[in-house]
C-alpha cells in the first residue's frame, strides 16, 4: 500500500470541499477518479499529494504520516501532473524532463550521468526521445502532456497523480496517453490516480473507479460495480449503462439522451 487516507476533510474560504474521505492507493493500481465539475477531484489530488496542507484526518504515505515529510521527500515519492501547464521560457524537452531530477539533487548540485540516464529512460518510456531537442513551445498538446509525464517519471515516484490528463486532446492522443498511464501501473508498478471526465475512458483503462460527489466518496470499486445506472443518473444526471464492447472486449458506456 502506497497511500492510505482516512476521514479527510478540507475547507477553503469557509466552504467545505472534502468531507469524510477515505482513499487508498496500492502499487500497480490504476485508479480513475471521477465526478461532476466541482466535486472535489483536483482538491483531493492536491491534498493527498502534499501540495495543499491544512486538511484534517490521517494521510499515510508509505506507512509514514504525510505531515512528517519535507516537500523534497514527498517529491521523491509522489509526482503530480497538473491539469494546465504553462511554460513561459524557451526550455527544450530534455531540460524540462531533467527538472524532474530536482528532488534528488542538492541545492547547487549539477546532474550526473546517472540523472541524465534516468531522464533518457523517462523520455523513451513516454515515446518522446525524438523530441528531446525541441523547444516545448513548438509541441502539440498531446506531446506536451507526454513531456510533463516524462518529467514526473524522472522523479522516480511510487505514486503518480494526474489531473485531467486527456483535456484538450483528440481521441488518438487520449487513447495513447491512457494506454501509457495504464502500462506505468501494470508494467512498472506505480500507483496511479487519474482524474478523468470521460467515464467510458475511465472504465476502459482503470482497475478501480472512485466516484466523488459534493466532496464525498460515494462509490469505490471495479468499473462495472461502480458505474451503475443508478450512480450515473444520481451523480452525473445521465441515463446510461456499462456494457462489454463486443469487438474489443473492453468496458464501454452507452448513454441515452
Amino acid at each position: 500500500m502506497i497511500l492510505q487516507a482516512r476521514n479527510i476533510a478540507y475547507t477553503r474560504d469557509e466552504t467545505p470541499i472534502l468531507t469524510g474521505v477515505d482513499f487508498t492507493v496500492a502499487s500497480g493500481e490504476c485508479i480513475g477518479l471521477v465526478g461532476p465539475n466541482g466535486a472535489g477531484k483536483s482538491t483531493l489530488l492536491k491534498v493527498i499529494g502534499g501540495l495543499w496542507g491544512g486538511a484534517s484526518g490521517d494521510i499515510h504515505l508509505c506507512e509514514r504520516t504525510l505531515t512528517t515529510y519535507t516537500s523534497r521527500e514527498i517529491a521523491r515519492i509522489v509526482a503530480h501532473v497538473p491539469q494546465f501547464t504553462q511554460i513561459a521560457f524557451a526550455f527544450t524537452v530534455r531540460e524540462i524532463v531533467m527538472m524532474g531530477r530536482s528532488p534528488h539533487l542538492g541545492r547547487f548540485q549539477i546532474e550526473t550521468a546517472h540523472d541524465r540516464a534516468i531522464a533518457d529512460d523517462a523520455m523513451q518510456m513516454t515515446h518522446i526521445s525524438h523530441l528531446a531537442d525541441r523547444f516545448v513551445q513548438t509541441l502539440s498538446g498531446g506531446e506536451l502532456q507526454r513531456v510533463m509525464i516524462a518529467r514526473a517519471l524522472a522523479q522516480e515516484p511510487r505514486l503518480l497523480l494526474l489531473d485531467e490528463p486527456t483535456n484538450n486532446l483528440d481521441i488518438k492522443h487520449q487513447l495513447g496517453l491512457l494506454q501509457l498511464v495504464q502500462s506505468l501501473a501494470h508494467d512498472n508498478g506505480l500507483g496511479v490516480v487519474a482524474a478523468i471526465h470521460d467515464l467510458g475512458m475511465a472504465a476502459r483503462f482503470c482497475d478501480r473507479i472512485v466516484v466523488i460527489h459534493q466532496g464525498r466518496i460515494i462509490a469505490d470499486g471495479e468499473p462495472q460495480a461502480v458505474l451503475t445506472p443508478a450512480v450515473l443518473h444520481d451523480v452525473f444526471g445521465i441515463n446510461g449503462q456499462l456494457y462489454t464492447d463486443p469487438v474489443h472486449g473492453h468496458p464501454a458506456l452507452s448513454v441515452a439522451y
